[in-house]
């Protein structure tokens, strides 16, 4: 498997992304390139499931702050399957607190629809 793959689910005007493998610095280039495609298409909010990263790095975690903050003047962007160590990076970062998570891709879903 690559670093990074993203497996890419639409569900109605929802684009939703099952990260795989490991989102680091050799990685983020091609998963901040995935996001803009969607931002500059006008995709107005984007779900992540994390439950396939297996490692996520302070890389990593920028990249999807400064997704937050593009997706956040639009309807924004939400985080699921958040897991073990990766889970625990969110925790001890603080990001759990700033960030929409969500425990399911369902639920990411149903809290889209009702914003």
């Amino acid at each position: 498997m690559a670093a990074l793959e993203i497996v890419e689910q639409h569900h109605d005007a929802v684009v939703a992304g099952l990260l795989q493998g490991k989102l680091d610095a050799e990685s983020v280039p091609v998963f901040d390139q995935w996001l803009n495609a969607h931002l500059d298409a006008g995709v107005q909010r984007v779900v992540l499931d994390l439950s396939g990263l297996s490692y996520i790095s302070s890389a990593g975690l920028r990249s999807i702050m400064s997704a937050s903050k593009a997706y956040s003047r639009q309807s924004g962007l939400a985080l699921c399957g958040l897991f073990g160590m990766v889970g625990q990076v969110f925790q001890v970062s603080g990001f759990a607190e700033i960030l929409e998570l969500h425990h399911t891709m369902d639920e990411a879903l149903k809290a889209g629809a009702r914003s």
